[in-house]
């Protein structure tokens, strides 16, 4: 990306104003050249204003920059996944004490119904 030729510049914390003379918004550019370098642009796209906020990068930011957002995809993504299998444990926990209190139940009954027999034929 490059700043257009009728872009207007300013110093830094001033406001600036697209050609729609509406106020800039800052975005911030995610390619290989200007990985997480801020701009002002058109808020809503209109025109094509252009104006670097941030100083160009220096090379090593540009190779540093991304690999540090891959890494840092990867932990979201391993998070994530983490997330959903700790939400899956807690499921399958409830179901087993769900199916513990099921078996308790059944073995007491089981025990009242020999208890039940045993006096029958005692009786």
């Amino acid at each position: 990306m490059s700043a257009s030729s009728s872009s207007t510049t300013t110093s830094k914390g001033s406001k600036h104003e697209c050609h729609c003379k509406i106020a800039a918004v800052i975005k911030t550019s995610w390619t290989k050249k200007n990985p997480g370098r801020r701009f002002y642009a058109c808020e809503i796209g209109k025109c094509s204003f252009f104006d670097w906020e941030d100083d160009p990068m220096c090379a090593r930011s540009k190779v540093i920059i991304p690999g540090l957002l891959a890494k840092i995809n990867k932990l979201e993504s391993d998070l994530a996944k983490i997330n959903k299998l700790e939400e899956e444990i807690a499921t399958m926990r409830k179901k087993e004490f769900k199916l513990k209190k099921k078996d308790e139940e059944i073995k007491r009954k089981e025990g009242v119904f020999c208890v039940s027999a045993l006096l029958r034929s005692v009786g």
